[in-house]
């Protein structure tokens, strides 16, 4: 079972390579923005060009919707395993009351 600090540096990660994805996206929409300029440019010679550059533009778009996904899932993790910290922390601190009061009640 996955410590809570442990779903906390997953979710640091998952950040990360989110962070990588959207960079290639904005990567990839320029190389289809430049395509699109350059089979414009060629006229008619051009043409099959420009279908190249629609896909490009295509894959970037579908590329960017998916690390947003992520990025809520890796957020709601992080929330969550804080969240399970401090109830572990105050069930040690209820502990330990207990412990005190236990020692008390057997003098």
């Amino acid at each position: 079972m996955l410590k809570a600090d442990d779903l906390k540096q997953k979710s640091k990660e998952v950040f990360g390579i989110t962070e990588l994805i959207n960079n290639i996206s904005e990567q990839t929409n320029l190389l289809s923005l430049n395509a699109a300029i350059e089979s414009a440019c060629a006229g008619e010679a051009g043409k099959g060009f420009s279908v190249v550059a629609d896909e490009i533009s295509s894959v970037s778009t579908q590329t960017s919707s998916n690390p947003e996904e992520a990025n809520l899932i890796a957020t709601n993790n992080f929330e969550n395993a804080q969240m399970a910290q401090g109830y572990v922390q105050e069930l040690v601190a209820i502990s330990n009351e207990l412990k005190k009061i236990y020692k008390q009640l057997q003098i």
